[in-house]
């Protein structure tokens, strides 16, 4: 029962995510066209490998949000972002809707 609560858990999150980041997306490119995009890193911390692959293919299906590299080694992605002076708050929305869902769904922490 736990996993499919945790399987819920994870597709609400990407649906809201999905909603929502588009709207935000759209909502960025109409009203401030030269927002400042770029890089940033993210840990995934204690994800095995297919945890943080299927977070990267969430966060690639999210708009304003792409995974352009998994660090295997340093347990990190490699992020571009459309909005970098969202940074902390993107980050920390993929940590809370996607990153502690799938530990939870992968057998992490509770």
């Amino acid at each position: 029962m736990r996993l499919i609560i945790n399987i819920a858990r994870l597709a609400v999150n990407f649906m809201k995510g999905v909603v929502f980041s588009g709207w935000d997306t759209a909502s960025l490119i109409l009203r401030n066209p030269d927002t400042r995009a770029g890089i940033t890193r993210m840990s995934y911390g204690e994800l095995d490998s297919t945890g943080a692959s299927l977070v990267g293919a969430l966060v690639n299906l999210t708009p304003g949000t792409s995974t352009v590299a998994i660090d295997l080694q340093h347990r990190e992605m490699l992020l571009h972002l459309l909005d970098l002076e969202r940074r902390d708050e993107t980050l920390a929305a993929i940590q809370r809707d996607f990153i502690d869902p799938m530990l939870k769904l992968r057998g992490g922490r509770e």
